[in-house]
C-alpha cells in the first residue's frame, strides 16, 4: 500500500506485487551500473508513477518515469569515518581520498561538526565521488570503493587488531582494561607526496581505473588483494584459510584451468618463495596439505584447527602480493615496461629470470629464495 498526505490513496496488491517486482528487476538489470540504481529505488520511482498515474493522468505519469530513467544520474560524494593515523594532511588509494581532518567543504559551522562527531563521524575520513540516480545506489557504490581501497592499505600496514571497537579483558592475574581498535598506522617511509610509495602506488593507481581499464594482471593482483584483506579481517581460520588460497589462485593459475589447483599453486609458489623453516618438497606438501583443509572448509564446511599455520600461510600471502605488485613498475624491467599479463608477470618472476639492476631491482629467485620473517 502507498500512500501521500493530501492524495488519493491506492494499493498494490494480488498479482500486483510480483508484477511490481518485475518490473523493479527489469529497470535496474543484473547491475547497477546501467541505470545506476538499487531494487528500492526502482521500487519507488514505480510507486510515484502510480500515484501519478491515480492523481492525474497514466500518459503524463509514464512520461515523467521515462523521462526520470534517461536524465543523467547525478554526482554523489560520500565520506565515512575510519580508523587509522595518516601522516599526510590526505591521502588517495585507487578512487578513495583519505583525510586526517574534516575538510571544510564538510561544513564551516560549529554545530554541523559538532553533530557529526555525535554520531561518531570524525577524522580521519574517506572519501570518494560516484555517480547514480539515488542515494541508496551511491553509498553501495561508495563502499565498493571504500573496500577496494582499504584492502590496499590492509597490504600496505596491516592493522595491528581486528575485531570490536572496544574489548575488556580479565585474567587471572590482571584487573581488566580497554583496548581500542587501532587501523592502519601508516608512517612517513609509506607516504611520498599525498601516495602509497612503489610499488603500492602503482597498486593504487590500477584501483582508481574502472574494471575494464586495468591489465590483466593489475586486476588479478588487486583481485588477490582484495582476497587477502578478507582473510586478514576474518576471526574464523578456515575462512582466513579459503580467502587465502582464493587470492594466491588469482595470481598463480591461468586462465581456464579448472583443475589440480592445489599442485600448480604449490609447485609455482614455492619454485619462487620459500619459507625459511621448509625446504622445496617439504614446502609443496605444507601448501597441499593446506588446499586439502580449504576444500573440507568450502565443500564439508568443516573448521580448520591448525590456526597458527594459516597465520604463517598469510605472512606468506602478503610477502608474495608485495612483491608481485612490483611487476606494475615499470622500471623492474630492462625494457622500461611493466608487466600486463598473468604470463609475463610469471615469465618475470621464473627461477632463472636474470634481475635486472635499477632502483626497483629484484632478488634472482630460487628455489630457496628466503622469505619475510
Amino acid at each position: 500500500m502507498h500512500s501521500t498526505i493530501g492524495r488519493a490513496l491506492f494499493v498494490v496488491e494480488g498479482e500486483g506485487l510480483p508484477l511490481l517486482r518485475s518490473l523493479q528487476r527489469r529497470i535496474v538489470g543484473s547491475s547497477r551500473g546501467g541505470y545506476g540504481m538499487s531494487l528500492d529505488e526502482a521500487r519507488v520511482l514505480l510507486l510515484r508513477a502510480c500515484d501519478n498515474a491515480v492523481n492525474g493522468t497514466i500518459k503524463a505519469a509514464i512520461g515523467e518515469l521515462l523521462a526520470t530513467l534517461e536524465a543523467k544520474p547525478e554526482a554523489w560524494t560520500i565520506a565515512e569515518a575510519v580508523e587509522g593515523i595518516f601522516p599526510a594532511g590526505k591521502l588517495t588509494v585507487g578512487r578513495t581520498v583519505y583525510w586526517n581532518h574534516l575538510p571544510r567543504w564538510l561544513g564551516h559551522r560549529a554545530v554541523v561538526h559538532g553533530t557529526m562527531a555525535k554520531h561518531g563521524f570524525v577524522a580521519p575520513i574517506a572519501v570518494t565521488d560516484v555517480v547514480s540516480r539515488g542515494a541508496t545506489t551511491a553509498l553501495a557504490l561508495a563502499r565498493e570503493r571504500f573496500a577496494e581501497s582499504a584492502a590496499v592499505l590492509d597490504l600496505a600496514a596491516p592493522p595491528t587488531n581486528l575485531g570490536s571497537e572496544t574489548s575488556w579483558l580479565r585474567g587471572p592475574s590482571t584487573a581488566g582494561f580497554w583496548f581500542r581498535r587501532t587501523g592502519w598506522v601508516l608512517n612517513a617511509q609509506l607516504i611520498e607526496r599525498g601516495q602509497l610509495v612503489p610499488p603500492l602506488r602503482q597498486l593504487a593507481r590500477a584501483a582508481k581505473r574502472e574494471e575494464d581499464g586495468r591489465s590483466d594482471w593489475e586486476r588479478r593482483l588487486l583481485a588477490a588483494t582484495r582476497w587477502f584483506s578478507r582473510a586478514y579481517r576474518s576471526e574464523w581460520p578456515a575462512d582466513r584459510l579459503a580467502s587465502l588460497m582464493f587470492s594466491l589462485e588469482c595470481v598463480f593459475i591461468p586462465d581456464g584451468q579448472r583443475s589440480q589447483q592445489g599442485p600448480t599453486l604449490a609447485t609455482k609458489l614455492t619454485e619462487r618463495f620459500v619459507l625459511n623453516e621448509f625446504n622445496a618438497r617439504q614446502q609443496r606438501r605444507w601448501l597441499q596439505g593446506l588446499y586439502d583443509g580449504r576444500s573440507d572448509a568450502v565443500h564439508a564446511g568443516r573448521d580448520y584447527l591448525h590456526d597458527l599455520d594459516v597465520d604463517r600461510f598469510l605472512e606468506l600471502t602478503r610477502h608474495v602480493l608485495v612483491t608481485f605488485a612490483g611487476h606494475l613498475v615499470p622500471a623492474h624491467r630492462a625494457d622500461g615496461r611493466s608487466c600486463r599479463t598473468f604470463e609475463q608477470a610469471m615469465k618475470c618472476t621464473h627461477p632463472h629470470a636474470v634481475a635486472v639492476p635499477g632502483p626497483t631491482r629484484r632478488r634472482r629467485h630460487s628455489p630457496k629464495t628466503e622469505s619475510p620473517r
